[in-house]
């Protein structure tokens, strides 16, 4: 379970860039046509020739046509789609996983087990030879899956990529959690301060 959280974190990371890219190009695309049709619309306020207006349009649509092409070349927006399934899938298997953890440690409880001596079997017996059963079966489907799943990623994942991948995602998990520290704090220091008031006034 650990090692898909890291692998979804990785390509949560990537996604996230990719997402960016294609974002960042969409909105230059947008906002340069819209630039474009403003001075072309306000051109009679402008009184700018017709050769610039004309240059103006055709260095638009190249740029436009360039980073369409870069895009489609890279195949970004299917990686970018690739990488969501994958993400989905390997969630999918981490639930999967916390349910059976979640089943386990049910059945772990020693209060089910628990009976008088001499007392006939408890049920948790009975629930435990159908749970081990089926969890048994179960058990080769999701090896094939987690297979299935580690092939694909390295397919579309660089190692070298990852590793600064999983860095990232880190860094990013400890300044998070060094910012709920200092929340922490704050609210501690915030208790004192209020307990401290409230026996000032009694």
């Amino acid at each position: 379970k650990d090692e898909f959280n890291e692998r979804i974190e990785v390509l949560d990371e990537r996604y996230k860039r990719y997402n960016t890219i294609i974002d960042s190009t969409q909105i230059m695309i947008i906002v340069f046509s819209a630039g474009a049709a403003f001075v072309q619309g306000g051109n009679s306020l402008f009184n700018i020739s017709d050769n610039i207006l004309r240059f103006i349009g055709l260095c638009i649509s190249s740029w436009t046509a360039l980073a369409l092409s870069i895009a489609k070349y890279y195949k970004l927006d299917e990686q970018k789609e690739n990488m969501n399934n994958l993400r989905q899938q390997c969630s999918d298997l981490v639930s999967e996983l916390g349910a059976r953890e979640d089943r386990l440690n049910t059945l772990c409880s020693k209060e089910i087990w628990a009976g008088p001596p001499g007392a006939p079997p408890p049920p948790a017996v009975t629930a435990w030879e159908n749970e081990r059963d089926e969890m048994y079966n179960s058990l080769k489907t999701m090896i094939q899956k987690k297979q299935t799943l580690v092939a694909v990623f390295d397919q579309i994942m660089d190692s070298q990529e990852s590793k600064k991948l999983i860095l990232a995602s880190k860094n990013k998990s400890l300044f998070y959690k060094r910012e709920k520290l200092k929340l922490d704090k704050l609210f501690l220091e915030y208790r004192k301060e209020k307990n401290e008031h409230n026996e000032t006034k009694l």
